[in-house]
C-alpha cells in the first residue's frame, strides 16, 4: 500500500524501531518490512512557497497533504 502515489513524490517511510517481525507474525510475512515499524511517518522535503505566513499556504499543506490521503484511509480500515 506504501507504495502508492505519496512515495512517487519523493517520500520516505520512517519508524522502522524492530529488527525482526514481532510476534505472533511469521519472519516472512508479506508486511513484514511494516511490521518491523513502531509508528509511521511519511515526509518529503520541497521548497517552502513565498505563501508561508499567508492565507494561500493552508492551501498549499492541503494539497500536500492530500497526497496522504490513501496511506491515511488504508490505516484507519486496518486498525478500525
Amino acid at each position: 500500500m506504501l507504495s502508492g502515489s505519496v512515495l512517487v513524490a519523493s517520500a520516505e517511510v520512517a519508524g522502522q524501531a524492530l529488527e525482526r517481525v514481532p510476534s505472533p507474525y511469521p519472519q516472512d510475512h508479506p508486511r513484514a518490512d511494516l511490521l518491523r515499524h513502531k509508528m509511521i511517518q511519511i515526509r518529503w522535503q520541497e521548497p517552502l512557497p513565498s505563501a508561508v505566513g499567508k492565507p494561500a499556504f493552508v492551501a498549499w499543506c492541503a494539497k500536500r497533504l492530500q497526497r496522504c490521503a490513501p496511506v491515511h484511509r488504508w490505516l484507519a480500515a486496518e486498525l478500525a
